[in-house]
């Protein structure tokens, strides 16, 4: 077995940048060991490398290249090429995606049943049948299927919690008509996968998921099997026919890969890949050497996060995982408040995010087994929906159930000392350190407005509204506070702070005269703030909401030179459901001494910006963080009368500085004294206590009410 001063040795040679940023998402996509690119470099260097579908030396060379690396991706896999072949893929969802069109093309009413279990790839598949039917390999073993045409699939290992299949499927009643699918792809990612013991016919595998790349995956077929159904293929591709002519005649090649394989397959990549092997051999020996430490990674991981309990001896961490089942180094957890409640997945996403943990949230691709172990019944999956749920965001709790859970997994790049980590991190974000003072009776605390700022584009700068200037205050918000998005003309969805940390560099100003929205970096664009008909505009549908997108090729010009993405300026068309881009509240209230507690905290510098208030109040009574016991704020001059909706919980947007970078620091240090069950706080959410509009002015006076 592998020693640990080898492993430890490893590590330092061939994943060194995973100190600075620990990787639990191995399922997902290992680490790539670094020789691996050293080593492609080199064989790509031996070329030219020509299209195979050619007849030059530099074509024969890779084709010769191809030949060897089907052979060891077989021995890989323990069989021959006498009986099975391979097709190259993307990825293993586009292998099981292949073979769906293919058998429907063959079998277009086909029956076909998937296990609990599967990945959402397997799950698509029954889009293209006649029939589809789930089964639970853990109650109904051996499984019955009728005489008609018809798929069964599986997967070796469950992407969820790490569970592990058998790889040789019985069946009651299976005659020629029915063939076997086994997703590969999470099993052969820490394990000897050996298919000469494997009654499957069609085998999916993602290689990325193995060596961490390259980004490519296969079709394992036994070829008895692919030749029933391969001839009835309908689409044909180039490299795939012997002869064609415009008028109907093709004769399409003989050969079951190159029948599949439809165009020049990725020759650079499989270089990559045959590297891949050599490297994975040479550091590791076997697959058996890397289930063995992965094993143990695993074992040790179980007894440090069932060993987190509270004072009261109640867990912290709920492990899913069930029976005597064997698991793979896969682990699925919550994380459980003192009473035992279950929390959500998303604060936690994003605690450990910056403190240098990568891992995954949601659903996991794998609604199987969130159904399970989370108990959501197809109804309620569908309701949480309709509400606007989607897998991994911050809906991770509706009605008190979870919608989905923390999965962590481990690689070869991993050790014993990441989940001590991991650990540390589950203790801290567990442990609340806002500690919320009581006023002194039930006095209002006077202060005054010390700032107004609008935010005309949701997720950028704002503008700061000059003294001695009234600006108009409504039942939403001010007047122009988010009135503006960016919508990405790649995906049509809105665009954030914390993806596009560029969206700092637009610094709106606001010009009430005209009416317009200018740019300090291009006081040239000018946006009309109420006369949309100077625009040239179209309508974009968004994640079930409408936006009115400008596109005059000015302003598209200027946002791709600021922001480096093709977007458009857009405001949203209000309905009954959707009336304005606010997230939570029409205000964000900070008061200065709060502000200045931070940043004297954080060792000095601006950080207003970065907290994204509407309004910053100061006064004499005021003390750090005293807005946080208030219920209601009153502006006596004005006559308006405010309610406090909730404390501020803090995204990874406060990580973004005025400059673009990410500054994982402040969420680090507000971790420290203003979290609670999980969340971070600063500031506080206000909307109005009633519809009446206003106007309000730097210098107002105002009252907290506790």
């Amino acid at each position: 077995m592998l020693s640990g001063c080898v492993i430890s040795e490893i590590h330092q040679q061939e994943y060194a940048n995973n100190e600075s940023e620990i990787y639990l998402d191995n399922a997902g996509m290992p680490m790539f060991a670094k020789s691996v690119l050293a080593e492609s470099m080199q064989m790509m260097m031996l070329g030219p490398w020509g299209n195979p579908h050619s007849q030059s030396l530099a074509s024969q060379r890779s084709q010769a290249m191809i030949d060897k690396t089907r052979l060891d991706v077989l021995n890989w896999f323990g069989v021959k090429a006498e009986h099975f072949g391979v097709c190259f893929t993307l990825n293993s969802t586009h292998a099981v995606k292949l073979l769906s069109e293919v058998f429907s093309d063959k079998f277009p009413e086909f029956k076909y049943f998937y296990e609990r279990n599967s990945h959402t790839s397997l799950i698509g598949v029954r889009e293209h049948s006649g029939e589809s039917q789930v089964f639970d390999l853990d109650i109904e073993t051996p499984l019955g299927v009728s005489d008609a045409p018809t798929l069964v699939s599986w997967s070796g290992q469950s992407n969820f919690n790490g569970q592990k299949f058998p790889t040789n499927l019985p069946l009651r009643n299976s005659g020629d008509a029915c063939f076997r699918l086994l997703d590969a792809s999470s099993l052969a990612g820490s394990n000897t996968v050996n298919l000469s013991e494997s009654n499957a016919d069609f085998i999916a595998v993602s290689f990325y998921k193995i060596f961490g790349c390259p980004d490519m995956g296969a079709l394992i077929y036994k070829k008895d099997r692919m030749a029933q159904i391969a001839k009835s293929k309908r689409y044909f591709g180039g490299g795939t026919v012997d002869a064609l002519n415009l008028d109907g005649f093709v004769k399409r090649k003989e050969d079951l890969t190159s029948l599949l394989e439809d165009g020049t397959i990725p020759v650079h990549s499989i270089i990559q890949l045959q590297c891949a092997m050599n490297v994975h051999h040479r550091l590791f020996g076997s697959m058996n050497q890397v289930s063995w430490y992965l094993k143990t990674l695993t074992e040790y991981a179980v007894k440090k996060l069932t060993s987190l309990k509270y004072s009261n001896g109640r867990p912290q961490v709920i492990l899913y995982r069930s029976g005597l089942s064997e698991y793979g180094p896969i682990l699925s957890f919550s994380l459980l408040s003192e009473s035992g409640r279950v929390l959500g997945y998303y604060d936690f996403d994003k605690f450990v995010s910056a403190r240098g943990i990568a891992l995954r949230t949601g659903t996991l691709c794998n609604i199987g087994g969130v159904s399970k172990f989370l108990n959501q019944s197809n109804e309620q999956i569908v309701k949480n929906s309709n509400l606007g749920h989607k897998c991994g965001d911050s809906m991770d709790v509706i009605n008190g159930d979870a919608t989905g859970v923390v999965r962590i997994s481990f690689g070869m790049c991993n050790s014993f000392q990441h989940i001590d980590f991991l650990t540390e991190c589950i203790s801290d974000f567990l442990s609340d350190s806002l500690a919320i003072e009581a006023t002194l009776g039930h006095e209002k605390v006077p202060c005054t407005i010390e700032q107004i700022t609008i935010y005309p584009i949701k997720s950028c700068p704002g503008f700061d509204v000059p003294r001695h200037t009234a600006w108009n205050v409504t039942s939403t918000g001010l007047e122009f506070d988010r009135q503006f998005c960016l919508i990405n003309l790649m995906t049509n969805t809105v665009m954030q702070l914390k993806s596009f940390p560029k969206m700092v560099k637009l610094l709106p100003i606001l010009d009430r005269e005209n009416m317009v929205l200018r740019f300090k970096n291009d006081p040239t664009i000018q946006v009309s703030l109420h006369d949309d008909k100077k625009h040239s505009t179209k309508k974009i549908e968004s994640e079930g909401k409408a936006y009115e997108c400008i596109m005059d090729k000015a302003i598209l010009d200027f946002l791709y030179d600021t922001v480096k993405t093709e977007c458009c300026l857009a405001w949203l068309v209000p309905t009954k459901v959707n009336t304005s881009l606010q997230n939570k509240s029409a205000f964000l209230f900070i008061s200065a001494p709060s502000l200045e507690e931070v940043e004297r905290t954080h060792g000095g510098g601006l950080l207003r910006s970065r907290f994204r208030a509407n309004f910053l109040v100061k006064g004499k009574m005021l003390s750090p963080f005293i807005e946080d016991t208030w219920s209601r704020i009153e502006i006596p001059e004005r006559r308006m009368d405010l309610t406090v909706t909730e404390k501020c919980g803090r995204c990874l947007m406060i990580t973004i500085d005025d400059s673009g970078g990410r500054d994982f620091g402040l969420f680090k240090e507000l971790s420290q004294t203003r979290k609670q069950q999980g969340k971070i706080y600063f500031g506080i959410n206000v909307d109005m206590a009633d519809s009446k509009a206003g106007t309000v002015l730097v210098g107002d006076e105002i009252l907290g009410v506790p």
